[in-house]
């Protein structure tokens, strides 16, 4: 520890590291749900939750070429006479998306059509190469359109392009395994030398009281600043942890160090602390509670297991709670549904995600504004949505560049050309979409 800092600041340095740790402890929360038995040890059950953790979240997929396509369609049903308006032409429109990515290569494909009563209105590509962006929609310009970001004098853009191939192509799931699994470690030695508690503890699940054995463990400011530090000394240390997150003219090792220097500076005053505690009945662990306190406000993250098809995870702070409730219907469908605040009781909304095979899938989400809502909200009526996505990633695929040697960049457009862009848009189907829909607007 430096001589003469002033530690009337620690409270200040710890509220920068606060969100790590707190997403450290709440994804571990909810890892323990996901991974089943725990052991009866209080210790145990928190190192076990760990390793459960970080098991699940090991890098499996190493390909440096991907493509997701995507097919998107919408269904709203109203009787508010603005919805009804527009509904018959958002019922009738469908979008296709495709993109495509070589990191090695650095490029990419993204391809949008948009068919309205099953006729294609709208055939768009955008291309990213040679660190250039290139637009190509036929139907509007018969060449390829030329965006050049440094040109232009939009270095951030460049440098943002850059950034991500670099980490892409730099990416390994062997090396990023084991940076895991040299932070695991650390965090495990950490909770090893902690102190835990356990008693008995009865909880109410779907009206029924049951027992269980309470398992907490305690955390002050130096303690959170204790496990961060470990974790960042890994960082540090890690060459291929500071080539990844390389950035010019910034030294990520220097400001790594700073950020330690600040977090062995941070001292015990009481303005914030942890408590996580689980809840097992027998092996099985059945609730998980974080209590975050922040200069005399509490926040509290919870998740409870129902039942074995349904979960809750709630979040309070500040008076004000939000929760999702989590069903599995069956072996391939989760629906998620949120727990909306008390004065929009009535009101539903849900996510539902199928898996139909290796990485396809189709995702549902679903909206319903009751009247006394919809009201509320400067409707006339109740409103029910409905979006639909059916999705497919592939990996290891071939993707080649786009052949732009007709291409024209955009600094040389003349009159002309936009003319003819204009032209060709008045003419288009999408125009007469467009047209049609302002009409009744």
């Amino acid at each position: 520890m430096k001589n003469g800092k002033n530690k009337s600041n620690s409270s200040g340095k710890l509220l920068k590291v606060l969100i790590p740790i707190i997403l450290i402890f709440v994804v571990c929360i909810v890892g323990i749900f996901v991974f089943g038995k725990v052991s009866s040890s209080p210790k145990a059950v928190f190192k076990t939750a760990i390793q459960k953790v970080f098991k699940e979240i090991e890098m499996k997929q190493d390909s440096k070429t991907a493509e997701i396509s995507a097919q998107v369609t919408v269904n709203v049903n109203s009787n508010d006479e603005n919805i009804k308006s527009i509904q018959k032409y958002l019922n009738a429109t469908k979008l296709s998306m495709t993109d495509k990515v070589d990191l090695n290569k650095e490029i990419m494909g993204y391809n949008l059509t948009a068919e309205y009563n099953n006729e294609k209105v709208v055939d768009a590509n955008v291309y990213l190469q040679d660190s250039k962006i290139y637009l190509y929609a036929p139907e509007f310009f018969a060449k390829f359109v030329e965006i050049d970001p440094d040109a232009m004098g939009i270095y951030e853009f460049s440098e943002a392009l850059e950034g991500m191939f670099r980490v892409g192509k730099n990416i390994s799931a062997k090396e990023t395994n084991k940076l895991m699994k040299e932070i695991e470690k650390e965090i495990l030695n950490f909770l090893d030398k902690k102190e835990y508690t356990k008693e008995d503890a009865e909880l109410t699940l779907d009206g029924k009281t049951i027992k269980t054995t309470q398992s907490t463990l305690k955390l002050n400011e130096k303690e959170m600043a204790e496990v961060l530090t470990k974790i960042l000394k890994v960082l540090k240390n890690s060459e291929y942890f500071l080539n990844l997150v390389k950035i010019d003219d910034v030294d990520v090792k220097m400001e790594i160090e700073k950020y330690i220097e600040d977090l062995e500076d941070v001292e015990t005053n009481g303005n914030f602390s942890m408590v996580v505690s689980l809840y097992t009945r027998g092996t099985s662990l059945v609730k998980a509670e974080a209590k975050i306190n922040s200069y005399g406000e509490e926040s509290v993250i919870s998740y409870v297991k129902e039942s074995k098809e349904k979960a809750v995870a709630l979040m309070e702070a500040n008076g004000e709670k939000i929760g999702l409730t989590i069903t599995k219907k069956n072996s391939k469908t989760t629906e998620y549904t949120l727990n909306v605040p008390e004065e929009l009781q009535g009101m539903e909304i849900s996510i539902e995600h199928t898996e139909e095979g290796k990485n396809k899938g189709k995702i549902a989400l679903n909206i319903k504004l009751p009247r006394a809502v919809a009201l509320g909200m400067g409707l006339t009526d109740s409103v029910q949505l409905k979006l639909n996505v059916d999705y497919l990633l592939k990996y290891n695929i071939t993707v080649d560049k786009a052949n732009v040697e007709n291409a024209k960049s955009i600094n040389s457009f003349t009159n002309s050309d936009l003319q003819t862009i204009m032209q060709n848009f008045q003419k288009s189907k999408l125009f007469e979409v467009i047209s049609t829909f302002e009409q009744v607007v």
